[in-house]
Order: structure tokens, then sequence, then C-alpha cells
């Protein structure tokens, strides 16, 4: 994802799916359940670091769906809501 970034993909950058499902990397991160949530976390923080919107996607309701309550508490830490 760093080689991504360092090549100018924006942050909040859609996949382009081109369907319903096209949502920006850190909604695709509170969906996933194959990352652990210290990977997630590791992440989504490059994601933040680099410009993406925590509230973009709307990730925290995503993640509270999943019940992933430590990703909220970090999405909430980061100023999600």
């Amino acid at each position: 994802m760093a080689a991504l970034l360092d090549a100018g993909i924006a942050a909040d950058a859609y996949p382009c799916t081109e369907n319903e499902e096209d949502e920006p990397a850190l909604v695709w991160l509170a969906r996933d359940d194959l990352l652990n949530t210290d990977e997630k976390i590791r992440l989504a923080t490059l994601l933040l670091d680099r410009g993406a919107d925590v509230n973009e996607g709307d990730p925290l309701e995503h993640a509270k769906e999943a019940d992933q309550t430590q990703f909220v508490a970090f999405l909430l830490s980061r100023g999600a809501g």
C-alpha cells in the first residue's frame, strides 16, 4: 500500500469497481474479515497519515456492524464520528 501512496494514489481513492460496492480503502479495511486488528490499524494509520478522511464512506459504521471493537476504538481515536 505504501508503494501505491508513494506513487501518487490518493489515500481516499476509490478502487473503481464501478458499482454500489465502490468505497474508499478505510471502508474496505473495516469490512475485511481476513486481516487481524493490528494489521488493520497499521494500514489505517498509513492511510490516515497520508491524508485519508476518517469519515469518508463511514468506516466507523462498517466496523461497528462487523463488531470490531478495537478497530472502532482506533477510528474514534483518530476523529471518526
